[in-house]
C-alpha cells in the first residue's frame, strides 16, 4: 500500500513522468457531469530505450478500475474494446488520444473538476509500475 500511496504523491508532482524506459507526457483526463461511472484518459508514451515495453494494465486510487480501451470505426459503426497490452517499440510512441487508443477510468471516487489532477499507474509486463499525474480537462489541449 505504501508504494501505490508513494507512486501516486511521486505522479501527482508533475504531468510528466518517467519509468527507466518510458516516459509520459501530456496526460489529462475528461471531465464528466456529476454521477458520470466513466471518464477517458489519453497521454503520450515514449520510449527511448533500445528495447519495446509493454503495458499491461493501469490502477489509480481515484477510479475503481482503469483500463486500456481502443475506440474504432467499423462500416460506421463505432466500437470500443478493452485491449490487455500495449507495446511501445524502442525509440518509438504511442499515443493514447480522443477516438483512438486511451485510458476507460471506471467507478470514480468522488466527482472531479477542471484543472485537479489524479494520479495514475501504469503496470508493465516486466513488473515495474510507473506513476504520473494527469490532470482534468474539458477538452484536449
Amino acid at each position: 500500500m505504501r508504494r501505490v500511496a508513494a507512486l501516486a504523491l511521486a505522479g501527482a508532482l508533475c504531468s510528466c513522468g518517467r519509468a527507466g524506459d518510458l516516459v509520459v507526457e501530456d496526460a489529462w483526463v475528461r471531465t464528466a457531469p456529476p454521477g458520470t461511472a466513466v471518464q477517458a484518459g489519453y497521454l503520450s508514451l515514449h520510449n527511448p530505450a533500445q528495447h519495446a515495453v509493454t503495458v499491461v494494465g493501469a490502477r489509480s486510487d481515484a477510479f475503481g478500475r482503469v483500463e486500456i480501451h481502443e475506440s474504432s470505426d467499423r462500416h460506421g459503426v463505432r466500437a470500443m474494446r478493452r485491449i490487455e497490452r500495449l507495446d511501445v517499440p524502442a525509440g518509438g510512441r504511442a499515443a493514447l488520444e480522443p477516438g483512438g487508443l486511451h485510458l476507460m477510468l471506471m467507478e470514480p471516487v468522488r466527482p472531479y473538476r477542471r484543472s485537479e489532477r489524479v494520479g495514475i499507474v501504469l503496470i508493465l509486463a516486466d513488473g515495474r509500475e510507473h506513476g504520473f499525474a494527469a490532470e482534468l480537462r474539458d477538452d484536449a489541449p
